[in-house]
């Protein structure tokens, strides 16, 4: 079942975190999860950006990191919601947005944006001697395969549009979410006694 926890701190804008299955690093199916959630996050042309901060002026940012990668794992979206934005109609229009991708899958277009982008950082992070070390350690350490980091870009390329689509079903149909209000805590004014 999904989790929930609503906490207030010292923060200047509400902050909403959702959590999602995920599954590990060596799994087939995660480049498909990988590609879903560079459509879904990945710039400003992406799903929830466009639809959030461009489209609805719900959120000012948002951003997602997974954590678990060598097993089964949670990916996770945390979004700044806007001033005077309430977290429930943020958390309401995400979902009605991943249901959506679940029913429909993504486009043509988003899956060939999504694929280049992955591509790109890919060979970005082969220009310099870090970049590589990070990608090998990855696939040694983490996906338990030396050749994981010649074939990134055949295993990438290789994810069709039922395969997101199923990527989606696994992620937000299957239930098993964890969603995080945190809420600025409400300061409190001091009225000043006049002599």
């Amino acid at each position: 079942g999904e989790r929930r926890i609503e906490v207030e701190g010292p923060l200047t804008a509400p902050y909403l975190v959702m959590g999602f299955p995920a599954p590990e690093a060596s799994a087939p199916s995660a480049p498909a999860h990988e590609i879903l959630w560079t459509l879904l996050v990945g710039g400003v042309a992406s799903r929830l950006y466009a639809m959030l901060v461009e489209g609805k002026s719900l959120a000012l940012d948002l951003e997602t990191f997974r954590v678990g990668t060598r097993v089964p794992g949670r990916q996770f979206l945390g979004v700044t919601v806007s001033p005077r934005r309430r977290i429930g109609r943020v958390e309401q229009a995400i979902r009605e947005e991943l249901a959506r991708i679940v029913e429909q899958g993504p486009t043509a277009a988003e899956r060939e944006r999504a694929l280049n982008q992955r591509l790109a950082s890919h060979a970005h992070h082969l220009e310099s001697v870090a970049g590589r070390a990070e990608l090998l350690a990855r696939a040694l350490v983490i996906q338990r395969d030396p050749d994981a980091l010649a074939a990134y870009p055949t295993r990438l390329g290789n994810v069709s549009l039922e395969d997101i689509r199923h990527a989606a079903e696994t992620a937000f149909g299957a239930g098993g979410w964890t969603v995080g209000a945190l809420n600025p805590q409400h300061r409190r004014v001091s009225n000043p006694r006049s002599p």
